[in-house]
């Protein structure tokens, strides 16, 4: 595991430094008999801008799913996957590349904010999460005391849903 260091990390994809958490994104693993010798960059950081127009973006994100279904007790539609843990559930989005944690009884809730019609914010592990719906995708942002910690559109709002609830 790789930690992000504003200004210091450097873009896998252009080679430029990170100055800032909000532009950054950590790819998952993928395999090299996808995306060839690169996937030994899996965890490596990335600007968002980057990543979204990256050309390798969809092999890997299809490997990273491809590996994510190998994996013993994992849900997964789509590029979004879910693991069961105690007392929560780890969703694992390939396409943003993003991970969160959510609490088993956030489920409910976050589902109904991924659905809304309106912006809706939820607060949970002291951080407070915004859902914004724009169709077909929802943005989320995180913030904690003030400070923006994520801003991501969310491509497929459903699968979320899906792999959350185990439908």
């Amino acid at each position: 595991m790789s930690f992000l260091l504003p200004g210091t990390s450097t873009c896998f994809i252009c080679g430029r430094p990170i100055a800032t958490r909000l532009e950054a994104a950590q790819l998952e693993y993928a395999s090299p008999d996808d995306v060839g010798d690169i996937a030994r960059h899996g965890r490596a950081w990335v600007h968002r801008s980057c990543w979204q127009a990256w050309p390798t973006r969809d092999a890997w994100c299809s490997s990273t799913r491809r590996l994510m279904a190998a994996m013993p007790n994992m849900m997964v539609v789509r590029d979004v996957a879910a693991r069961p843990m105690p007392g929560e559930v780890l969703l694992t989005d390939a396409r943003a590349p993003f991970s969160i944690t959510v609490p088993r009884d956030q489920i409910g809730p976050v589902c109904d904010a991924l659905r809304a019609a309106l912006p809706t914010t939820l607060v949970f592990d002291h951080v407070s999460w915004e859902f914004s719906p724009s169709a077909p995708r929802v943005r989320l942002t995180a913030s904690q005391d003030g400070v923006m910690l994520v801003e991501l559109a969310i491509e497929d709002p459903d699968a979320w849903c899906r792999v959350l609830t185990g439908a």
